[in-house]
């Protein structure tokens, strides 16, 4: 072989013994620069597997990164994702849970709804009515706004109800304090507040704990329906599906209705399956046939 065809990677250029193996494995013309070989050296990267796209077919810096990529990123998890991946997996492995579903005709919701806003001259977030009709239902099922203690019911005297926000930093559930003394344009006034706060950062901490009951309005994000995990210290959470059309009959004709799916966790330790039957009857009732005149 002739040296000269060899290019050194050694100190000045030297050609060293890994660069004459180098070239005779390669058919004798293992073209890379000295910077070259070195890099792939460190990257443990055999040249002889790489495309060279210089001159000749030499190998470049370029050629040696494409093929020392990373093939994934690492990003630690921030204090507030760690906190919710905590939260999640202690209630997902500590309590006893299963889902519900029930389909809601949404016509009256939704004209409910335009028709409050039109009263209070403001948008009504969907999340305010949705707290409201939820209200005289726990009243009539208390166990869905009640918690285990060890071997205890507890038996909350307020209605303290989170509502899932979604931030930029991940999910958030603000309180809104004793609810069932509140208005439903009240609730929709704390709703914003709330949720300007946790997406902006300067929420209380006060403000994220002591909810006995969470609603999650996921419709809003165009899901239809989930099986969300309880909060720690409830019973209960209830997700608010995206309202979709669904040809039903009606007298014999086709007609089509928004329908809106509920789907409603539950501690199992408390809560059976008739109890959730029940629960999710009477809500939906409520929702498909809102009191207008109670919720001024």
């Amino acid at each position: 072989m002739d040296p000269s065809h060899v290019v050194g990677s050694g100190f000045g250029g030297r050609v060293t013994r890994q660069d004459v193996q180098d070239t005779i494995a390669a058919g004798g013309a293992l073209l890379a620069m000295p910077k070259v070989r070195k890099a792939a050296r460190k990257a443990s990267v055999d040249l002889r597997t790489v495309r060279g796209t210089g001159p000749s077919g030499s190998i470049q810096l370029s050629d040696l990164e494409a093929v020392t990529e990373p093939s994934e990123r690492r990003v630690r998890l921030s204090t507030m994702r760690r906190t919710i991946a905590h939260h999640l997996t202690e209630s997902a492995t500590t309590i006893p849970q299963f889902t519900s579903m029930v389909d809601v005709d949404a016509t009256g919701l939704i004209a409910t709804r335009a028709a409050l806003a039109k009263r209070r001259e403001q948008p009504l977030p969907l999340d305010a009515l949705l707290v409201a009709m939820l209200i005289p239902v726990l009243d009539d099922h208390p166990l869905m706004n009640a918690h285990l203690d060890g071997e205890e019911i507890v038996y909350p005297s307020r209605r303290d109800i989170g509502v899932a926000v979604d931030t930029q930093d991940g999910l958030m559930v603000p309180v809104v304090r004793n609810a069932a003394s509140l208005s439903v344009s009240d609730i929709a006034d704390e709703i914003v507040r709330l949720a300007e706060a946790a997406r902006g950062r300067f929420i209380a901490p006060a403000d994220l704990a002591g909810g006995t009951c969470t609603v999650n309005n996921v419709g809003a994000i165009g899901i239809v329906a989930g099986t969300p995990i309880l909060p720690l210290g409830t019973s209960t959470i209830v997700a608010f599906g995206r309202s979709r059309g669904v040809v039903q009959l009606r007298e014999g004709n086709p007609v089509e209705v928004p329908v809106m799916t509920l789907s409603a966790t539950f501690d199992h330790r408390l809560i059976d399956g008739g109890d959730a039957g029940r629960f999710l009857t009477q809500l939906k009732e409520h929702l498909e046939v809102p009191a207008l005149g109670t919720l001024s």
